[in-house]
């Protein structure tokens, strides 16, 4: 079923990005990425950076200058049910237009290549180049797994920004990998209410951003979540379902980045991930000293 999917979806000429580095740090969006922003940004040197989503609008944006910026929801590049969120997302896409004056990588799902409103946006700066990734969801055979993973004609189904951005990292040739912002931790924060409506309380780094701009402003208060973009509200097994896949990711890529030799180090206090060895980075950046 995999490999009729690649046939199907999958675009078969993607370029990769090539590793700048020997490493790179992931920066998640977990309330936890706050800590590490204040006392980590030493720990960045060197190494290249990866961020996601609203990353852009926050104060650390122009200050960390990170090296690709990942997207992986559709809904940022072509209009969904939810006119705020389509608001929003245009918006977050004329920020990083606004902002970046330092050559940044793009990396985004190949499917967005069929709408051209957004790349018209992007292209008004030449700072900016954009790359493609295909996200066809890849099951079965270890060995045909991975054959498919390091060929960019698929990953783990990519349920949430992190997946995509390991993967691709994986295939840039990085040697060491650090995530953090990594939380995770869902399945604390749901809840049901008396009418039946899941709600999720989704915890971001930038509900605690100083900047006069309010990002999120509702997602430290319990939500539904939606299935894509459209204004269906997913059942308890759905979310739960999402977290499944979500987790069960960790462990391919985990297997993947053993068979190519990369180590994934997960420096997120707290997380739940439980596929990637757990290190603390105030005491990797010391024993270095």
């Amino acid at each position: 079923m995999s490999l009729v999917k690649v046939m199907l979806l999958s675009h078969f000429f993607v370029k990769k990005i090539k590793a700048g580095n020997e490493s790179c740090v992931l920066l998640g969006n977990g309330p936890s990425l706050t800590g590490f922003l204040e006392e980590g940004e030493t720990f960045l040197k060197g190494k290249s950076t990866f961020c996601v989503n609203f990353f852009c609008r926050t104060a650390q944006y122009t200050s960390i200058r990170p090296n690709y910026y990942v997207f992986v929801s559709l809904e940022y590049f072509e209009k969904g049910e939810i006119e705020s969120w389509n608001v929003d997302r245009q918006h977050t896409l004329e920020t990083i237009v606004t902002k970046t004056d330092w050559p940044m990588t793009l990396l985004v799902p190949s499917k967005a290549k069929k709408s051209k409103e957004w790349q018209k946006i992007i292209s008004a700066n030449p700072n900016i180049t954009i790359a493609y990734f295909n996200t066809t969801p890849i099951e079965g055979l270890q060995f045909i797994d991975h054959w498919l993973f390091r060929n960019g004609l698929g990953m783990p189904r990519p349920h949430n920004v992190l997946i995509p951005s390991l993967m691709v990292a994986l295939n840039a040739g990085y040697k060491k990998i650090y995530v953090t912002g990594a939380d995770h931790s869902w399945t604390k924060e749901i809840h049901v209410s008396e009418e039946n409506e899941v709600l999720l309380r989704q915890k971001h780094f930038y509900g605690k951003q100083t900047e006069k701009e309010k990002i999120n402003k509702n997602t430290d208060r319990p939500q539904p979540m939606y299935v894509g973009g459209s204004t269906r509200k997913r059942r308890l097994h759905e979310v739960l379902m999402k977290f499944v896949h979500s987790f069960g990711a960790y462990w391919q890529l985990r297997a993947y980045a053993d068979a190519i030799n990369v180590k994934i180090l997960n420096i997120t206090p707290g997380s739940f991930i439980d596929a990637f060895e757990r290190l603390d980075f105030k005491k990797e950046g010391k024993s270095k000293n």
